[in-house]
């Protein structure tokens, strides 16, 4: 995933950017054409457990788990 857009990744992992911006975001959101469709809409658990995950201090406890455990219960 860290792949797809390296430049723009390494910007929201350092702060100067919000996931947003990252292709990974907008397509399951469908905020930009998607082949697959919606996969989750932009505030709900799955996309939250996303973002965060990307824009975390990868620092173990830096990340609140809840959003990705619901995510994963549904």
């Amino acid at each position: 995933m860290c792949g797809l857009e390296p430049e723009k990744m390494k910007a929201v992992t350092d702060g100067l950017e919000t996931a947003d911006t990252l292709t990974l975001v907008r397509k399951p959101r469908l905020t930009e054409k998607h082949k697959g469709g919606r996969i989750w809409n932009e505030g709900k658990p799955e996309d939250r457990c996303m973002v965060n995950w990307i824009e975390a201090d990868y620092e173990e406890g830096s990340m609140d788990p809840t959003d990705c455990a619901e995510a994963l219960s549904d």
